[in-house]
């Protein structure tokens, strides 16, 4: 499993394509790759321990995280 996973997030490139227009080639250094059946898993397990490392109000929910200043907070 540990193999599989490495082989989809190494050896990647990118390009984009504006009209006929086609960028240089890119290597990512990291992230995850969109599109694929398993980037909502790996992303999760990426991020799943980031709140704890933040001293304030934090939201994780599946692809998304929010943090912010308790003080700022409105009961409105």
């Amino acid at each position: 499993m540990f193999s599989f996973i490495r082989s989809i997030l190494s050896n990647r490139s990118f390009q984009v394509r504006v009209g006929s227009s086609l960028s240089q080639t890119k290597y990512p250094a990291n992230g995850i790759p969109q599109g694929s059946i398993l980037s909502p898993v790996l992303f999760s397990i990426l991020i799943n321990d980031l709140p704890g490392g933040i001293r304030s109000w934090t939201a994780l929910y599946a692809d998304d995280f929010s943090f912010g200043r308790a003080d700022c907070v409105s009961d409105n």
